[in-house]
């Protein structure tokens, strides 16, 4: 091991200033400098596969560190324009939300203790198929099955408590 150690320190201390000159000239200097400690975590965990000159190995590396932080940063970026664009809820009229609220409680209400359950790891809870078919205690292909079906009844649930609103506007309105 200290053998290795000792080749990668040598290649580093050959290479650094070329690979980070690299970076420098293609990215802002932060960026720069975590690509240029990306490119030498990778080299030292793909060490055995470094070419006898590593240098075009290396600005590779560096290239495709460069090139994905551009993407993450863009994803980023988007997401927040995004965000930044989406309506406030506070532009909603609180009564809607409201009603909103209770009309999907009422839905729940309506679903069997297993639906409920299978809903609420998914979408409150916020795990995975695969976590959450482990919380309640099956495969991940039955829990899709279920989380699938669970979803329908709840679609049919709540669409069965929008007609049912319906209804009593319906008859609230021939009353005035």
């Amino acid at each position: 091991m200290t053998d290795q150690r000792h080749r990668f320190e040598a290649v580093y201390r050959r290479h650094y200033r070329a690979v980070l000159a690299y970076a420098l000239a293609r990215a802002e200097p932060e960026v720069a400098a975590d690509a240029v400690a990306e490119t030498f975590v990778v080299a030292w965990r793909r060490f055995g596969e470094l070419p006898a000159e590593p240098i075009g190995w290396l600005l590779a590396v560096t290239r495709r560190t460069i090139a994905n932080q551009r993407r993450s940063a863009d994803r980023q970026r988007a997401l927040y324009e995004r965000l930044a664009n989406r309506p406030a809820d506070g532009t909603r009229d609180p009564a809607e939300l409201v009603a909103e609220r209770r009309a999907v409680y009422a839905a729940l209400d309506r679903l069997s203790p297993d639906d409920r359950e299978i809903l609420m790891l998914v979408g409150w809870d916020g795990l995975g198929r695969r976590e959450a078919a482990r919380v309640f205690g099956c495969s991940p292909v039955a829990f899709a099955v279920r989380l699938h079906r669970a979803r329908k009844r709840f679609a049919a649930a709540l669409a069965a408590q929008d007609a049912h609103a319906s209804r009593k506007v319906a008859i609230l309105e021939e009353t005035t």
